[in-house]
């Protein structure tokens, strides 16, 4: 053991010698590095094969089974539940009869009656009476009137247009007073009875041309003036525009004093126009062609355009429209009449008689603008320029015999107006109106425009209360106007300051029930001036009476 630890231990000590000669011989060197280390691991690759096990043996498993009869009752009664009814809207009852009475200061009595289908597809008809007696005075003149209507119309409706027709009876009874207190009873009285008759067919077959043909005759007086209108428009769709095509014949006849026959007046009349939408404007534009054939003179013809434009910039907040014209309007003693009813009359022999003369207006250029400035408040703005030759004026001509009535002076003028409007309707049961109107004229031979006025404001309200008060308001004035008249004795016409018109109605209504109503009414309740010159207006009126429907 002994020898064994000696020997190891020798080798060991060589082993020692041997290793330091071997470094003795080893050359050194100094070695610098310039650049950082990077490791760097190669890359490796995922075996993707995957092992298929390929297996010999099959296994075919038996199974037996069988099937459990077994009846299940799945039936069970359930509950119907009944369809949702929807009721409907209450079908407004109508009456086929209509009746009013009124008593007033000034009238007595004042009836009212109608007589009207009811829901028809086939027919609509109506008829109307009404009857009002005034025995009334202004500053110790009699101003007393009598007032009759009568009016029937009836519509038949086919499936390819409709007829309809209308016939009615007006007549008027006033006292001419004209601040003559000398006149008898016949020599006041001014008697106007209007007789009309109209006759409408339309075809709206689109497979077709549409076309509206009228006959409109007029009586005024028991055949002392006749107007005769017949009229035909002719309407057809082609592309994406509209086409129309309107002629007519406007015929007058008038007696003077019972004897002369006049054939006057005669107009014929053409209007093409096309409509359609251009460069997203609605635009119609066209001419109207008139021809004028007067008895023993030259006939003359006029021919105007017509141009209208009309953007909806909002749909049912902003709008405007635009249009250039021009029109002749036919002055006859049935249209004069129905503005100032102490004109000459040729019924009974005045001593003068009117001459009568057609208002052509050469051009007329009108801007329309109406805009929302809140949900219940509205704007309407409307300016107006027109030229006109022949426009009439009355002028209270002392030269007639029982010198109280009116003739007519004719100038051409020009006439600017603005007219604005406020809608107010914070409800279906209350709205209020506001308008005010300024008029500007340029007349071109006298030296001031006659019984118009220069400004003009209204106000209209109403408001109905449960369904069972409903009450209006109206109130309305004119500022700056001035009359004319002819002196009898130089034969000179002078110029006379009219009063202002401001004037104030008031109307209400109690309900009782839907067939039964009472009703208080006040008219002119401020009154007490003169529209026309020598004529104060009969004021106040006040009337009291009920309505019945059955």
């Amino acid at each position: 053991m002994k020898m064994k630890t000696r020997v190891i231990i020798i080798l060991l000590i060589f082993n020692h010698f041997y290793l330091f000669s071997q470094d003795a011989k080893i050359n050194l060197q100094k070695v610098n590095v310039v650049d950082n280390y990077t490791p760097k691991i190669s890359i490796s690759r995922k075996i993707s094969d995957t092992p298929t096990i390929n297996d010999t043996t099959k296994n075919i498993k038996k199974i037996n089974y069988s099937f459990i009869e077994k009846n299940f009752n799945i039936f069970k009664k359930i509950d119907t539940i009944s369809f949702a009814k929807i009721k409907k809207e209450p079908i407004t009852k109508l009456y086929s009869k209509y009746l009013k009475i009124g008593l007033g200061n000034t009238s007595l009595p004042l009836i009212e009656g109608i007589y009207s289908s009811t829901r028809n597809k086939n027919w609509v008809y109506s008829a109307r009476y009404a009857f009002q007696n005034s025995k009334s005075k202004t500053k110790d003149y009699d101003a007393s009137f009598r007032n009759n209507i009568f009016h029937v119309d009836a519509k038949r409706i086919f499936s390819f247009g409709y007829i309809k027709g209308n016939i009615s009876r007006e007549s008027n009874v006033f006292s001419s007073h004209g601040s003559n207190s000398n006149l008898s009873e016949s020599q006041r009285r001014q008697y106007w009875a209007y007789s009309n008759l109209n006759l409408t067919f339309e075809n709206f077959d689109k497979k077709s041309i549409d076309y509206i043909s009228s006959f409109k005759f007029s009586d005024l007086n028991e055949n002392k003036e006749n107007q005769f209108i017949f009229n035909t428009v002719l309407k057809k769709k082609f592309s994406l525009y509209n086409y129309s095509f309107l002629v007519e014949a406007d015929i007058n006849k008038h007696k003077i004093n019972n004897s002369t026959l006049i054939n006057d007046q005669n107009i014929f009349k053409l209007k093409p126009l096309m409509s359609g939408y251009f460069y997203g404007l609605k635009c119609d534009f066209g001419i109207k062609q008139y021809s004028i054939i007067k008895q023993n003179s030259d006939s003359k013809f006029n021919v105007f355009p017509y141009f209208k434009i009309k953007q909806i910039l909002i749909p049912e907040i902003f709008n405007v429209q635009f249009v250039i014209d021009g029109d002749i309007n036919k002055n006859t003693y049935s249209s004069l009449s129905r503005i100032n009813p102490f004109i000459v009359n040729t019924h009974s022999y005045d001593g003068v008689n009117l001459n009568l003369q057609n208002t052509i207006t050469k051009y007329r250029l009108n801007f329309f603008l109406e805009t929302k400035l809140l949900s219940d408040l509205s704007l309407i703005f409307t300016s107006n320029f027109s030229n006109k030759l022949n426009n009439p004026f009355f002028v209270l001509d002392k030269t007639t015999s029982y010198q109280n009535k009116f003739s007519i002076l004719y100038d051409d003028i020009n006439q600017l107006t603005f007219k604005t409007q406020l809608e107010w309707s914070p409800s279906d049961y209350s709205g209020l109106e506001l308008t005010s109107i300024y008029h500007h004229y340029t007349s071109s031979y006298l030296s001031n425009v006659y019984d118009l006025p220069s400004y003009e404001f209204l106000i209209d309200g109403y408001y109905n209360l449960g369904n069972k008060i409903i009450g209006r308001i109206n109130l309305f004035a004119e500022f700056h106007r001035i009359g004319i008249q002819k002196n009898s004795e130089n034969n000179l016409l002078e110029e006379v300051i009219l009063d202002n018109v401001i004037d104030f109605n008031l109307n209400f209504e109690y309900k009782y029930n839907s067939v039964l109503s009472a009703y208080l009414e006040g008219k002119r309740l401020i009154g007490g001036y003169e529209y026309w010159l020598n004529y104060p207006v009969v004021s106040p009126e006040i009337f009291l009476g009920i309505s019945y429907k059955f």
